[in-house]
């Protein structure tokens, strides 16, 4: 929510006449491709500690690897923001990334809420 109501009036100045535009993004100003990456990064960030969380806590390899593999693939869309005109197709994958990183963290967390309840009914029934 903090990088939605921060980064929200950044947004708002990034549309209309005197915006900023790099050479290498000009279908894109540089105020908006800020304001959306920040934005999808601090929500993949909160997701990626609550996968981090379980995956360390279960020892699950596949959950830090998962971990791995998303924020890998997060760093790397910056690199599309250097390659002309891919400012876009950035702020895409970034989103797609951001949905299935929310996606992982609540299966994740679901998963682990699952798992807790089963323990604590072993534990009561052998009481």
């Amino acid at each position: 929510m903090q990088s939605i109501v921060v980064f929200g009036s950044v947004l708002e100045n990034g549309f209309g006449d005197g915006t900023y535009y790099t050479t290498s993004c000009s279908a894109v100003s540089l105020f908006t491709l800020t304001a959306f990456t920040t934005c999808f990064v601090s929500i993949m960030q909160i997701s990626w500690m609550i996968i981090a969380f379980n995956g360390y806590r279960n020892i699950s390899f596949v959950r830090i690897f998962l971990l791995f593999l998303l924020h890998l693939g997060s760093s790397m869309t910056s690199l599309l923001n250097q390659q002309k005109d891919m400012c876009g197709a950035s702020i895409g994958i970034q989103c797609g990334l951001m949905c299935i990183s929310v996606a992982c963290a609540v299966f994740s967390q679901r998963h682990a809420v699952l798992t807790q309840g089963t323990r604590v009914r072993e534990v009561e029934s052998t009481n």
